[in-house]
């Protein structure tokens, strides 16, 4: 009879190992996810980031040719 604990035990221990590695795999997907994520919002400010340097360039130009006077 002294291996019907044992054997218990080991189960338990088993089943928690079980357990854990479902967690574990569960927490790595959500950080490749996380990480996916990040990199497809970074990829859309690149793809956009010409937009804003048009407009500084173009506001710019307006702002100097108002005050070197070229419009009047």
């Amino acid at each position: 009879m002294p291996d019907a604990p044992r054997t218990s035990s080991q189960q338990a221990m088993l089943i928690q190992l079980v357990t854990d590695m479902a967690e574990i795999k569960a927490a790595i997907k959500m950080v490749q996810d996380h990480e996916e994520r990040i990199r497809e919002l970074e990829k859309a400010r690149w793809q956009t980031a010409w937009i804003t340097a048009v407009a500084s360039a173009a506001l710019t130009a307006f702002a100097v040719s108002v005050i070197t006077g070229v419009f009047s």
